[in-house]
């Protein structure tokens, strides 16, 4: 099963349209479920995340336990393998993704976060290790970190995307595995194999967390039909690990 979670200011069929699932769920035989966020006290519709983005925490309920109570409806009311429970997430979606982590790594098997971000303290980990698939492009705002002011509805600093990588691999005690450059084409519009892995792997556990960077990506991209088939790929190679 999969909770695909939408963006700043977006919507369900926002999110699914932008990563739809649908063809992919047929093909692969999964569930996955799409749902909005709340809209807070300017009327705009999001996530309460994390710190930074994208607006105070005080003026929306706690969506992690929101989340949570989903996915156990879903295990009760449909046929789930409790083995293979993801989030995925696009922008302040990935950001949720990363709470989900830290919040319920107990359940979840894995996260996918495109042009998302975490915590920049490290006190913010998840208890059990959990997968990552983290996809950002270079032309991103946040790509290199941000500072308190540094944008407009940010409320938090953020790590950069190689310090949260970083972060999230110390969590998960993984070693470099290796890095392929120019390794995918996950854009139609930027010439050639833009994107960079960046892998990191736990031997013992199978844990990976790895680092799609989209060489001149920016933050709303046109993400190719075969991209999202590579997410759902990953995300269906990467089974709960045992607590």
């Amino acid at each position: 099963m999969i909770i695909n979670i939408h963006g700043f200011t977006g919507d369900w069929k926002h999110q699914n349209g932008y990563f739809p699932l649908k063809e992919y769920a047929e093909k692969y035989g999964f569930i996955f479920i799409v749902q909005d966020g709340e809209l807070d006290s300017n009327n705009r519709r999001r996530w309460n995340a994390i710190d930074a983005c994208c607006g105070t925490r005080h003026d929306l309920p706690d969506h992690s336990s929101y989340l949570r109570s989903v996915i156990n409806h879903a295990k009760d009311s449909f046929s789930i393998d409790e083995n293979r429970i993801y989030c995925m997430g696009f922008s302040n979606g990935g950001m949720m993704s990363y709470r989900m982590a830290i919040d319920h790594s107990d359940i979840l098997a894995g996260i996918v976060v495109v042009g998302g971000i975490s915590y920049k303290d490290k006190k913010y980990a998840p208890k059990f290790p959990i997968h990552v698939l983290h996809v950002h492009g270079t032309l991103e705002a946040n790509f290199n970190g941000t500072k308190l002011g540094d944008l407009a509805f940010y409320h938090a600093p953020t790590p950069s995307v190689h310090g949260n990588i970083n972060n999230w691999k110390e969590f998960n005690n993984c070693e470099p595995n290796y890095v392929k450059e120019k390794a995918l084409d996950l854009v139609a519009r930027l010439p050639g194999k833009e994107t960079k892995i960046i892998n990191f792997h736990n031997e013992k556990t199978g844990c990976d967390v790895e680092l799609w960077q989209v060489e001149n990506g920016v933050h709303v991209e046109e993400y190719s039909e075969s991209m999202k088939n590579m997410l759902v790929e990953w995300i269906l190679d990467h089974s709960k690990i045992k607590n």
